[in-house]
């Protein structure tokens, strides 16, 4: 498997787990009533199943941002001067993503 996939699965599936683990607490301590609202509930699967998601949705997600936004893990000593594991050549019309357009730095050249 490559790389970006191990990572990005890595840690999708830790946000998910912290998720779970944060709902389950919130369920099982009876957080303002908030386990005994649910199941209580006469559709307590359909509220279950809608609460697990979201909440692997959003610590997931949460968890893969952190992790690409610290970005420590693909900066190793193999790696040399890459910051990272993708690497695209700008120049090249294959991509047709990235161009190099000159910019104006603001400075006047006197002669």
């Amino acid at each position: 498997m490559p790389k970006l996939f191990r990572f990005l699965l890595k840690h999708i599936i830790t946000g998910i787990i912290i998720g779970w683990v944060i709902l389950g607490s919130l369920l099982w301590f009876d957080v303002l009533g908030f386990g005994s609202l649910v199941m209580g509930s006469s559709s307590r699967y359909i509220a279950l199943a809608l609460l697990g998601v979201s909440f692997a949705v959003t610590f997931g997600s949460a968890s893969l941002a952190t992790a690409v936004l610290l970005g420590d893990e693909f900066n190793s000593e193999d790696d040399g001067d890459r910051q990272s594991g993708v690497t695209v050549d700008p120049l090249s019309d294959d991509n047709g993503l990235l161009q190099l357009v000159p910019m104006k730095t603001g400075k006047s050249q006197v002669e």
